[in-house]
């Protein structure tokens, strides 16, 4: 005699369906915690070489060909955080400032004495140029957006604000990195209003010699927040020795490190 042919009972399924669609959510989930993890590292990753390669560009010794100033040479990079740029179209974005520091073309023999920053301004480094009653950047400037969603903040979740001068010291050809909080903001000179014949982006700062005298060698701790807003816990943070010399200065270092200063609450 033939068995009875039978079939599945609406509660088997409704189990069956109950149990794939769990297994469908939970691959789901981690493949977009995978992803997302995949661009918050390629994000630090991206912030970091940014900085590595500016030692590349500062050692890489040029003169100036296209800038204005054909005695001139290329001795560094200025980099600043949190300059107001208004109508640049970026509003809502991070951007960060890149400047050519560049002075009169001398040979290391014929240099004066004294410190790294000294001897740039008495060869009149400068970030801009004073042409036909206006200010010009000084060669070539360029700037960087974090990748995705991501923002370069301090530690106390704001954006970072502050400005790094990457110098090459004109008698030695050493590299050496400078710190300050301040921004220093070049393109507030770039509008006509705020033009001042003869006077430099330094010199002329609300705060003056920002080269010599605000300018020091200290660690610059950078957190990487994935979100942008609001406190999230686990920001890793790329950390710039104090007075680096090229690119090892450049640190990463993970959100469970005891040595980060990015951790929300400890």
């Amino acid at each position: 005699m033939k068995g009875i042919a039978r079939g599945f009972t609406l509660i088997e399924i409704s189990i069956f369906l109950a149990v794939t669609g769990a297994l469908f959510a939970a691959v789901t989930v981690g493949v977009q915690n995978s992803i997302y993890q995949q661009r918050y590292n390629d994000t630090v990753q991206s912030f970091a070489d940014f900085l590595g390669n500016l030692y590349a560009e500062v050692a890489n010794v040029q003169s100036d060909i296209d800038g204005g100033r054909k005695d001139g040479a290329i001795y560094g990079k200025l980099v600043t955080f949190g300059e107001e740029v208004a109508g640049d179209g970026n509003e809502g974005k991070q951007v960060i400032h890149v400047y050519n520091v560049i002075g009169k073309a001398t040979n290391s023999w014929d240099t004066a004495s004294g410190n790294t920053l000294e001897l740039l301004k008495g060869l009149d480094a400068n970030v801009l140029r004073d042409e036909d009653n206006s200010y010009r950047t000084v060669g070539y400037a360029e700037t960087y957006t974090p990748k995705w969603v991501a923002k370069v903040q301090g530690e106390e979740f704001e954006d970072f604000e502050g400005s790094l001068l990457i110098v090459r010291n004109p008698k030695s050809g050493t590299i050496q990195t400078f710190a300050m909080d301040d921004v220093v903001e070049v393109s507030k000179y770039l509008e006509p209003s705020n033009y001042v014949s003869g006077k430099n982006v330094f010199e002329y700062a609300e705060e003056k010699n920002y080269l010599t005298e605000r300018f020091v060698p200290k660690t610059v701790d950078f957190c990487i927040n994935p979100n942008g807003d609001g406190e999230y816990s686990n920001r890793m943070n790329v950390r710039l020795i104090a007075n680096a010399h090229d690119a090892s200065g450049v640190e990463i270092i993970s959100f469970d490190n005891n040595d980060s200063k990015c951790r929300s609450g400890d």
